[in-house]
């Protein structure tokens, strides 16, 4: 992480501090300078998109994965947005986390995603033409590595379909492992 990047987490952390954190959940709103409500982006988001952009620097793809910031009442249809002129890498990333150590052993519809929001998914994939995946992150409690996968839209778009609950453990298991180096994530190159 270059030494910018640091000094502006840092930065962006005081304000947290200054003018106050409420936290919601997995997701944790902030108030900005001028008291609006803005989202911070997760970890899991962040590691998310230097994973995705450390793979294209390595292997010298013209891509570049980023979030965009959410503001208390605007739409914002994916997590993470990966541009490139490449289609294979031009993607939409919706980011989940499921606590594991609590007993959770499902990642259903209803609790984890917002009303509406697998059909705005839907339209915003089809209207942009953009590969759509969802990415889960187990954790597992204290101690324990945290793990992350991806699922293609296509699989949660078939689930919601056929009117299933959700994805299970085991399932969610069964998809491409994102490999963890160090701190972070790594994107294996037959991903793509």
């Amino acid at each position: 992480m270059s030494e910018g990047r640091r000094a502006f987490r840092r930065y962006f952390g005081y304000f947290t501090i200054l003018f106050g954190m409420r936290n919601t959940g997995f997701s944790t709103k902030k108030l900005n300078l001028r008291g609006k409500i803005i989202f911070k982006v997760t970890e899991f988001e962040r590691d998310l998109v230097d994973a995705f952009n450390s793979f294209f620097d390595e292997n010298g793809i013209n891509a570049i994965a980023y979030r965009r910031k959410q503001h208390r009442f605007s739409s914002q249809f994916v997590d993470i947005l990966v541009d490139s002129l490449n289609p294979s890498y031009y993607l939409a990333i919706e980011n989940k986390s499921i606590s594991v150590a609590s007993g959770t052993s499902c990642l259903y519809f209803s609790q984890h995603f917002s009303e509406n929001q697998i059909s705005r998914i839907d339209n915003f994939l089809e209207k942009s033409g953009r590969s759509g995946f969802l990415s889960v992150e187990l954790k597992m409690g204290k101690g324990n590595k945290r793990r992350a996968y991806m699922i293609p839209w296509d699989q949660v778009k078939k689930k919601v379909e056929n009117d299933e609950v959700g994805f299970e453990l085991n399932e969610i298991k069964s998809f491409v492992k994102l490999k963890r180096d160090g701190g972070g994530y790594r994107i294996p190159y037959k991903f793509i």
